[in-house]
């Protein structure tokens, strides 16, 4: 997964080879190490260098290894180093405030998954 970039713009080519074939190169990272992958994507979701267009998908990957994870939403966030969840809560929070509409709404839907998630652990 050393190019993320690439592989978010390549999701959206009309090729379906290169397009099924960056789905499956993002599918592999996130089960080889579904921390890292998050991590990563909420690197690129909060990132300016990364396009407007494909920072809310790096959003939508960090929604979809959270809720589809094999063994919960929960596990995969509770798995995850303290200092890791802070990062990307910080991430969050950053993106919660950009000018980018989208981004934006992404934002405001993991952090209230994050909420639901940490929330069901005290409660």
């Amino acid at each position: 997964m050393n190019n993320l970039a690439q592989l978010l713009q390549d999701t959206d080519s009309s090729n379906n080879q290169t397009r099924n074939t960056a789905e499956q190169q993002l599918r592999d990272a996130r089960d080889q190490d579904p921390g890292l992958f998050v991590l990563r994507c909420s690197e690129a979701f909060k990132s300016h260098q990364l396009s407007d267009s494909l920072r809310p998908k790096a959003g939508i990957l960090i929604k979809y290894s959270l809720l589809n994870s094999s063994t919960g939403p929960d596990a995969l966030w509770k798995s995850l180093p303290p200092d890791i969840n802070q990062q990307i809560k910080a991430s969050l929070l950053e993106a919660s405030s950009d000018p980018n509409e989208p981004v934006r709404n992404v934002a405001a839907d993991l952090i209230s998954i994050i909420y639901v998630i940490e929330l069901s652990w005290n409660g």
